[in-house]
């Protein structure tokens, strides 16, 4: 959050913008290179396609306030590095995944309250981004068990991703 807030308060165009988008990069290879790919098979990702634009009803405040974040440069890097570690990259639907309990799968809109998870049919409690969470790993899990992930080969080409 603080990287993409120094990225939003310089001035569009200038050095000082250019240099505050290295240090995003910078950070974001950091991180991304602290995974553990060499004890990792598969590695599941939310497909975040539209993101941005939203359903529609995104307002210009929540587009501007999401303008630094790069969630394509963070998935090319992931992409890139796991692709040499020999690991599988699985993008899961993100539709539901923080409104659905991990215990009982019961859907609904209002197991979520902001940061909160508390499901209305069992009554489990936790972090919203966490039942999230784990309904990415339970959804990542159920596609490379059924066999319909082929599996990582280093000889597959390789898209043009800036490193």
């Amino acid at each position: 959050r603080s990287v993409m807030d120094v990225v939003r308060r310089r001035k569009p165009g200038s050095k000082g913008q250019k240099r505050a988008r290295q240090t995003r990069k910078r950070f974001i290879n950091r991180v991304v290179k602290q995974l553990p790919f060499d004890r990792l098979k598969v590695i599941g990702l939310e497909d975040l396609k539209g993101i941005k634009t939203g359903k529609g009803n995104r307002g210009k405040g929540f587009r501007k306030w999401l303008a630094p974040w790069v969630v394509r440069q963070v998935h090319q890097r992931i992409e890139f590095l796991a692709q040499l570690n020999r690991v599988q990259v699985v993008f899961v639907d993100p539709r539901g995944t923080s409104r659905t309990c991990p215990m009982c799968e019961k859907e609904a809109k209002e197991n979520r309250r902001g940061e909160l998870f508390h499901c209305v049919a069992c009554h489990h409690q936790q972090d919203a981004d966490e039942v999230g969470a784990l309904n990415i790993l339970v959804r990542t899990r159920a596609n490379y068990s059924l066999g319909s992930l082929s599996s990582p080969n280093l000889k597959m080409t390789v898209r043009n991703v800036s490193v």
